[in-house]
C-alpha cells in the first residue's frame, strides 16, 4: 500500500511539475518581460498560483524522499555486504548501466509525461481563455500562433523530467539488486557455517563415514 501510494504521488508530482514548467516556458518565450501581465490577462488567477506552489512543494518533497530512500538502500546494502562472504559482484551490483534498457525506460517515461502535459495544458488553456472571453483555439492550441514553440517545449520538458525519473529508477534498481544479493550471500554463509564438516572420503567409504556420524544402530531384539 505504501509503495503504491509513493508511485502515485511520484506520477502526480511529475505530471504537475512538468505542466507548470512547460506552461511557464511557453509564456516566457511568447511574452518575455510581460510574462506576469499576460498570465493575468489570460485568466491565470488564484487557482493557477495554488497549482504552482503545490507543484513546487510536492516536487521538493518527492526529491527529498527519493534521496533519502537511495541513501537508506545504499547503507543497507553496504552493511549487509560487510557480513556476507566475499564473492565476485554481478553487473547489477557493480552498477553497470545498460544503455539500451535505460533509453527505453527514459523514452517511455518522457513520452508519457509529454503526452499527459500536452493534454492537460491544452485543456487548461482552453478553459482559462474561455473564462475571460478570449478565443478558444481548441485541440490545436499548442500549434496555434498564440503558443509558439509549444510542442517542442512540451516534448523537451517531458524528456528532461523523464530522464531524471529514469535515472532514479536505474539507481534504485541497482541498490535493490545489490541488497538482495548481499542478503542471499549472507544467508548462504550462515547456512554453511551451521552444516557439520564431513571429511572427504572415497565412495566406497561413504557408508563407514555415515555410520560414524550417525552412531551405531541399537542392537536387534532376538525373538525368543
Amino acid at each position: 500500500m505504501v509503495a503504491r501510494t509513493g508511485r502515485l504521488l511520484t506520477a502526480v508530482g511529475a505530471v504537475l511539475g512538468s505542466l507548470v514548467l512547460a506552461h511557464s516556458i511557453v509564456f516566457l518565450v511568447r511574452y518575455g518581460s510581460a510574462y506576469g501581465e499576460e498570465l493575468a490577462h489570460n485568466g491565470h488567477d488564484l487557482a493557477w498560483s495554488i497549482a504552482v506552489w503545490a507543484s513546487i512543494v510536492l516536487g521538493v518533497g518527492l526529491a527529498l524522499a527519493g534521496a533519502i530512500q537511495l541513501v537508506r538502500l545504499a547503507r543497507a546494502a553496504n552493511r549487509t555486504a560487510s557480513i556476507a562472504p566475499k564473492r565476485s559482484p554481478t553487473a547489477a551490483e557493480i552498477g553497470r548501466l545498460d544503455p539500451r534498457a535505460f533509453v527505453r525506460s527514459w523514452l517511455r517515461i518522457g513520452g508519457g509525461l509529454a503526452i499527459a502535459v500536452a493534454i492537460l495544458l491544452t485543456t487548461q488553456e482552453n478553459i482559462e481563455r474561455a473564462g475571460v472571453g478570449l478565443t478558444v483555439p481548441g485541440v490545436g492550441l499548442l500549434v496555434s500562433p498564440e503558443y509558439p514553440w509549444a510542442v517542442p517545449i512540451v516534448v523537451g520538458v517531458g524528456l528532461a523530467v523523464g530522464f531524471v525519473l529514469a535515472l532514479f529508477r536505474w539507481r534504485r534498481g541497482v541498490l535493490v539488486a545489490r541488497l538482495a544479493a548481499a542478503r542471499r550471500a549472507a544467508l548462504v554463509g550462515r547456512t554453511s557455517a551451521l552444516r557439520p564438516r564431513i571429511p572427504w572420503v572415497e565412495p566406497r567409504h561413504a557408508a563407514i563415514v555415515a555410520h560414524q556420524i550417525a552412531g551405531r544402530a541399537p542392537p536387534a531384539v532376538v525373538a525368543a
